[in-house]
């Protein structure tokens, strides 16, 4: 995962496995400098949702308010006008299992030109 990260632009800073309250870990959390939105990522290589993504994108809205309420202790004024949004990657096969809900945005895993499918593969041969 580290690679993927290896190419991320300088505006965005990046924290894998922000602890929330509520028991919340998404994979990052990431703010994008430049823009001002806070980014909510999560990313599942599996053709099926687990059981917790499925409740974080069912609930996106609730997911995003206890991000939004932890990092406004830490910084209320700084980040109180910026944009913020859960961002989940996922292979084309899981989309359907996907709502559409407000504050989320899907892209796919093989639209960043990452193999994911030829992952398993790869670390058998080494």
């Amino acid at each position: 995962m580290w690679n993927l990260l290896a190419r991320v632009p300088s505006e965005l800073f990046i924290c894998p496995q922000f602890q929330i309250k509520g028991g919340y870990c998404p994979d990052f959390v990431a703010l994008n400098l430049r823009a001002k939105e806070v980014w909510i990522v999560e990313v599942s290589g599996k053709a099926t949702l687990s059981k917790r993504l499925r409740e974080k994108t069912t609930d996106a809205e609730k997911y995003v308010a206890a991000v939004k309420a932890q990092l406004a202790e830490l910084a209320p004024v700084w980040l109180a006008d910026w944009k913020y949004s859960l961002k989940v990657f996922v292979r084309k096969d899981a989309k359907p299992a996907i709502p559409s809900a407000r504050f989320l945005e899907v892209r796919f895993l093989e639209d960043l030109k990452f193999p994911w499918h030829d992952w398993d593969r790869k670390f058998d041969e080494s």
